[in-house]
This record gives C-alpha cells, sequence and structure tokens, in this order.
C-alpha cells in the first residue's frame, strides 16, 4: 500500500527539500508532538567546553574520585560497569558538575552523550571526553 503526505509548499521550512522521504507521514506526526513542548536550543544552554586530563587510574577506589573514561558515557546516563577511581590529587583537574553534557571525542563509543548527575558531581574525566558545562534548566 502506499502511503502519502501533501505538504504544503508555504509548510517546507525554507529548506527547499522536496524529496519524499524527508516528509513522511510519521516523521510530520513527531515533528507536531516536539513542537508541543517549550524547547531550548542547547547553543543557548553552554557555558563553556572542556576537556578531561589523561590521569593515572585504579581498579581499587581509595580516594572515592571515579574516572569516567569513554566507555562509561552511554547514552544519556553515565555507566558504572568497569569504572576506575584517581588519587585526590587530581581536585586541581576539571571535575564535573551536575547537568555537564559528557560527549565521546574519540576511542570507543565516539558521539556518545550523557548527564552528569548528582552522584558524579566532583569527579574526574578522560581527554578523550568533552564536557560542555551547561545552565541546568527545570522546566
Amino acid at each position: 500500500m502506499i502511503t502519502y503526505s501533501i505538504i504544503q509548499k508555504s509548510k517546507l521550512e525554507g529548506s527547499h527539500r522536496l524529496d519524499a522521504e524527508y516528509y513522511q507521514p510519521e516523521y510530520l506526526e513527531l515533528d507536531k508532538k516536539i513542537k508541543r513542548f517549550e524547547n531550548y536550543l542547547l547553543g543557548n544552554l553552554i557555558i563553556s567546553f572542556a576537556s578531561g586530563k589523561n590521569l593515572p587510574q585504579a581498579d581499587f577506589c581509595n580516594s572515592n574520585i571515579f574516572f569516567i573514561r569513554t566507555q562509561n558515557v552511554r547514552p544519556v546516563l553515565i555507566d558504572k560497569d568497569g569504572m576506575t577511581c584517581v588519587d585526590t590529587y587530581v581536585k586541581k583537574y576539571p571535575s564535573l558538575k551536575e547537568g555537564d553534557i559528557l560527549t565521546v571525542r574519540v576511542g570507543e563509543g565516539v558521539g556518545n552523550t550523557s548527564i552528569a548527575t548528582p552522584e558524579f558531581e566532583g569527579h574526574s574525566y578522560s581527554d578523550n571526553v568533552i564536557t560542555n558545562q551547561s545552565i541546568i534548566v527545570l522546566t
């Protein structure tokens, strides 16, 4: 069965796109649902970008300061499996704040993004992970 959708030319978003795949009915319905909610541009929420440090790590957690590596950054939330720790001297290095957005820039899971929850505040992260220190928006 053929599915089709009729789009007014004025609703083409100025993108000059005419390909049928872009305007599939399920995509148009999803777009309507998303537009019902208040949203923010990520660029308006970002304060700064930072990169972690390549620090000596230990499997045994003596300091209670976790070291978040690329394999810990998963879609949406940080994964604790296989997480290592660092010594307390790393306090001078960048550490996480609640609401920071971590993105893997190279290595395993490149492009994966997680949000730092309160339990990871003050913890360190790899130099292969970029954080977008952001403003927390509560709606």
